[in-house]
């Protein structure tokens, strides 16, 4: 949960800076972060689906570097490469535009299957769950529905389609996922 939320910050920071920063070798460093951070939040979230509020798997070690392995990956390929962001530009009326990479859909696929896939997975310990544990699932899916269809739909999405977008408004739309699992982990 700490990954999670602390990715979520970075996000959320990086996403403000890249909207104000104008240096170009700050704010392709603000974007790259910006995706690896996304990238961690999709797998933190993955992680959390398969042991909130119960265990569904016997989830050792060897778990957590297959759901981690993506992101490494990807996190190589976003600093170091313009596979995934290509280049970007920013102006005074504008907050910026992200040309994409070769690999950036792939990334966007990628962050599509971690989420909607967690989606499943605590859509599933819903229909089983009962009392308690299916209020805090059913909270859980409202905040991240609520939160990271926005914030994939106009962080990544929009990029893939050339429509520009303020980035500040999927960190406005991140305060309800936020918010939903602080209120379920300090009711829990």
């Amino acid at each position: 949960m700490a990954l999670l939320a602390s990715s979520t910050g970075i996000w959320v920071i990086c996403n403000g800076l890249t909207a104000y920063t104008n240096p170009s070798t700050m704010v392709s460093f603000f974007v790259s972060l910006l995706y690896v951070a996304a990238t961690i939040i999709v797998a933190g979230l993955f992680h959390f689906s398969i042991i909130f509020p119960y265990k569904i798997i016997n989830f050792d070690r060897f778990h957590r570097y297959l759901i981690y392995l993506p992101v490494l990956i990807f996190s190589y390929i976003i600093f170091f490469t313009d596979e995934v962001v290509n280049n970007f530009s920013v102006a005074p009326d504008n907050p910026g535009y992200i040309q994409p990479g070769k690999l950036h859909a792939l990334l966007i696929v990628v962050i599509s299957i971690y989420f909607f896939s967690a989606i499943t997975i605590l859509y599933k310990k819903m229909l089983r769950a009962d009392g308690n544990n299916k209020r805090n699932i059913l909270l859980t899916i409202s905040g991240v529905l609520l939160g990271g269809i926005p914030a994939i739909a106009l962080n990544s999405w929009a990029v893939i389609y050339n429509i520009q977008i303020n980035p500040l408004i999927a960190v406005i739309f991140s305060v309800f996922w936020v918010g939903t699992t602080s209120y379920i982990l300090i009711k829990r």
